[in-house]
């Protein structure tokens, strides 16, 4: 019979693959409750959030809570499925060898559940950690490993594209510091300023009305743009 279970709750929890056909009936559940807490996450930034502070909220708060804390230790008991993982060494060694999603699994209700439980409110900051629940989902799209393997097969030259940028995006900005420091000393007054308006303008329409306005600060910011195209 103990077997017989943690079959059946390997087969329903266990590692998702896209070739084996669709979600199990466990997986669509916990796939539901993930977007429902991230949907409330997002809400109870809204102050005009109609449920701020009442016992529905903390109801639901703990229901989600609890069924991740539950999938938790449904995923440790099925592990032990595979005869690799059986015992308390197998589960440590199971532990070991899927860290990653076991760390994005116990933030995503461990901390936040510990204060309910010990009748303290969670500090807000606390509550940010709900967003991690969103690494969760990478378990069940079947496009995450090959990005996953990609990242991997070209680690060397992204990190190499990644140096040059950062080293051409410093060295203008360095350039615009000492173009620009003395006719604008409130936008480029220091390089971090400098570097910042590099971001800012690569990153929206503008830094509001901060641009170079000597000869040389517009001939380094044509470059500087350039550069940051093409990274």
């Amino acid at each position: 019979m103990y077997q017989r279970l943690r079959a059946f709750a390997y087969q329903q929890l266990g590692p998702y693959k896209p070739e084996h056909g669709n979600l199990t009936a466990a997986n669509c559940l916990i796939v539901t409750v993930i977007l429902v807490s991230l949907l409330m996450f997002t809400l109870e930034s809204d102050p005009d959030y109609k449920f701020h502070d009442t016992f529905l909220l903390e109801l639901l708060t703990f229901i989600i809570l609890s069924v991740f804390a539950v999938e938790f230790f449904a995923r440790l008991f099925a592990a032990g499925h595979v005869e690799e993982y059986r015992g308390v060494r197998g589960h440590l060694l199971y532990l070991r060898h899927n860290w990653g999603l076991v760390l994005v699994d116990l933030l995503a209700f461990a901390p936040e559940l510990l204060f309910i439980l010990l009748g303290a409110p969670p500090p807000t900051w606390l509550r940010t950690l709900r967003v991690v629940r969103i690494f969760k989902l990478t378990s069940y799209m079947s496009g995450v490993d090959l990005i996953f393997e990609a990242v991997k097969e070209s680690g060397k030259e992204l990190a190499t594209a990644v140096s040059v940028a950062v080293v051409l995006w410093y060295l203008g900005s360095v350039a615009l510091y000492l173009a620009e420091r003395h006719a604008q000393p409130e936008g480029f007054g220091s390089i971090p300023e400098a570097m910042w308006w590099s971001v800012v303008t690569m990153a929206t329409v503008g830094y509001g009305e901060v641009v170079p306005i000597t000869n040389l600060g517009k001939v380094l910011a044509c470059p500087t743009e350039v550069v940051h195209l093409l990274c």
